[in-house]
């Protein structure tokens, strides 16, 4: 190629953007003509603003919308047109199946989907249909597909997502890996961000870290930790995210009232790193997951991790030695292994020393955003 690669990357929020393709995004603009597409009046909290990129709002929802998606599909197909990128790349499940759709139609020559979960694991009946077809779909309309983790690439050909297309994972898995400079222990910010919490000396603190949505498990998180609670004096909970479902007041009163003040919402919080510090142990207890960026963001702060045996979190966390993993939805195991992660700090300790150099070692954010670059390259350059 002579001139400058036309690429496209679609994703249905900022938030995905912001998260998981900041640093992708950085590096191909060096290199490449790249425009981002999102739907602009998500999480307007968040601002993606690169000075070599455009950005192109188009109402990409995550929610079942017919009219709606064939309004976004409308506007894809246009702009692809108009366009005629080299390689278009799409984030997440809606953003996939109405990208490659575009993309297929005027034949972008490279057509990426990245596989990060999948929405039909946690669904059943005609939903479960839907949006599992919406995958294969996808897979049929991409020309190369990636997912996040080896564990979830075999979920997807177990389910014949692909139709014997192959699907690659860089390295070990992740997307964007982990900033293990900025994400780093710090007792300093700790004892900082706890006193800001007004959370006393001595507690134990778990931590949720991510989208506040049914799908990751967050009732049976504040189940367990009522019942914790109870038992553990000292035991705290911190949940962070963006509260999509509108679910923060159903939590607030599934709890005691005289438990609620050991019980933090933040809301979207835009320095995680103190959080993580602040925290003793993560608890991701999801039904579904590509890989789990908030497990190593822990880890490569020293700070285990308590989650569930899926795909994707089985990548992230290597069970009794740098977290502990537990049956999805089983109230018994989760009671045990938070128990065991809050009454224990000589386990937390070692598994989080562990956690730390696993962390550091597979999934430091230049070593990984570096393997996705260059796969870039190979596809431009070899189809």
């Amino acid at each position: 190629m002579t001139e400058k690669p036309k690429i496209c990357v679609i994703a249905a929020t900022p938030l995905t953007v912001h998260f998981f393709f900041t640093e992708h995004l950085r590096q191909m603009s060096k290199w490449a003509d790249v425009t981002v597409v999102f739907n602009d009046q998500l999480d307007t909290h968040i601002t993606i603003s690169e000075q070599n990129m455009r950005v192109k709002h188009v109402p990409i929802i995550r929610k079942v919308s017919v009219i709606g998606d064939i309004w976004a599909l409308i506007l894809l197909m246009l702009h692809i047109r108009n366009e005629r990128y080299d390689m278009v790349v799409t984030l997440v499940p809606k953003a996939g199946f109405l990208g490659m759709m575009a993309a297929n139609l005027f034949k972008t020559r490279v057509r990426l989907h990245i596989f990060q979960g999948e929405v039909w694991v946690a669904r059943f009946g005609v939903a479960r249909f839907v949006f599992k077809l919406a995958d294969i779909i996808t897979a049929k309309l991409a020309t190369n597909i990636l997912a996040v983790s080896h564990s979830e690439r075999d979920f997807l050909y177990s389910h014949k997502i692909t139709s014997g297309k192959h699907i690659d994972v860089l390295g070990e898995g992740s997307i964007c890996g982990v900033d293990a400079k900025k994400f780093s222990p710090n007792k300093k910010i700790a004892k900082k961000q706890r006193n800001a919490m007004r959370i006393p000396d001595g507690a134990v603190v778990a931590l949720f870290l991510g989208r506040i949505c049914r799908d990751k498990g967050v009732f049976e998180l504040v189940n367990v930790f009522c019942k914790l609670a109870r038992e553990i004096p000292d035991l705290w909970l911190i949940i962070a995210g963006p509260d999509e479902e509108n679910l923060k007041s159903e939590l607030i009163n599934s709890v005691d009232v005289d438990l609620r003040t050991r019980l933090i919402f933040t809301g979207y919080f835009q320095r995680p790193v103190e959080l993580i510090n602040a925290s003793d142990f993560l608890c991701l207890l999801s039904h579904r997951e590509g890989f789990g960026l908030s497990v190593v963001e822990a880890a490569a702060c020293g700070v285990p991790s308590l989650g569930t045996k899926i795909h994707g979190l089985s990548d992230a966390i290597i069970d009794a030695e740098t977290g502990i993993l537990v049956s999805v939805e089983n109230q018994a195991e989760i009671l045990t292994g938070m128990r065991q992660l809050s009454t224990n700090a000589r386990l937390r300790s070692r598994l989080g020393a562990k956690a730390r150099a696993r962390a550091i070692s597979l999934y430091e954010k230049e070593q990984v955003v570096s393997a996705y670059d260059r796969y870039f390259h190979f596809l431009l350059h070899s189809q």
